[in-house]
């Protein structure tokens, strides 16, 4: 067995063997002349000097830092890309996930509003842990220095509330338009029914009467909800404010976020 060298891997610091191999003369074979420059093949001993850089490699974020530009690895990329990658390497969240706080499937609008809670308190749970863990470096560029950097919690927390006003924006929407959707669905049961007694078809019959419990359930719904748009936004605040007061002494008695929601009550 003959080692030539030892290298240090460019990508990940570490120590690999070099083999070359090369196709020699048994020693017998050659002169007596020879034996004394083949006497090193005859002593297999490998003597390994590690420096100082091959015993205390450079961390990924010190590279970083002083930019070299003959580093294999970073060599070309900006200064930006690197410190998303550095944050990857450290298992942290770089890009900010697309979120929506809500739900327009199923159910009713309290079921939605619920829905729109929860959402915002695993939001609100996310970011400040991530924080909290380190674990969290959404990079921007400052708009005043042009600078890189990361976003603060308080900047997350304030995203996070944009993110909720517009949400009860939309959802205030849709509820007020809930009065001309129960008119338009008895209009279509009524046609409906009308062309059941001219030409008949139980099909038509079936969708008459699934249009007039949908206006049902909808015209139920409402009165469930605050009349005015501004009251149900009010009492939607309430029950934010209420989680956030409640939050830090939950999270410390080691309740999950479902049991917190579940805990408060909006409509």
């Amino acid at each position: 067995m003959r080692l030539d060298g030892i290298r240090i891997n460019e990508f990940t610091g570490g120590l690999f063997v070099k083999n070359n191999v090369k196709t020699e003369k048994r020693i017998q074979d050659v002169s007596a002349a020879d034996k004394d420059s083949c006497k090193e093949y005859e002593d297999i001993a490998v003597k390994v000097s590690l420096t100082n850089a091959i015993l205390n490699p450079k961390s990924f974020e010190e590279r970083v830092k002083e930019d070299d530009p003959n580093d294999p690895f970073l060599k070309g990329m900006d200064k930006g890309t690197k410190m998303m990658l550095l944050a990857q390497m450290e298992g942290k969240t770089v890009i900010p996930e697309r979120y929506s706080l809500l739900s327009i499937g199923g159910g009713s609008g309290k079921a939605v509003v619920n829905h729109m809670l929860e959402a915002y308190a695993k939001r609100y749970d996310e970011l400040v842990q991530g924080h909290k863990d380190g674990k969290r470096s959404i990079f921007i560029t400052d708009s005043k220095t042009g600078e890189l950097r990361t976003l603060t919690l308080d900047e997350e927390l304030q995203e996070l509330n944009q993110l909720l006003q517009r949400s009860i924006d939309c959802f205030n929407g849709l509820v007020d338009q809930m009065p001309q959707w129960v008119n338009a669905l008895e209009k279509h049961a009524s046609q409906l029914v009308e062309s059941v007694k001219k030409y008949g078809g139980a099909a038509a019959t079936d969708m008459a009467e699934q249009a007039m419990d949908h206006a049902e359930r909808l015209r139920r719904d409402l009165k469930t909800l605050p009349k005015r748009a501004d009251e149900r936004e009010s009492k939607i605040y309430a029950a934010i404010n209420e989680f956030l007061a409640q939050y830090k002494g939950w999270k410390e008695a080691g309740v999950d976020i479902t049991s917190m929601v579940n805990c408060i009550t909006i409509f």
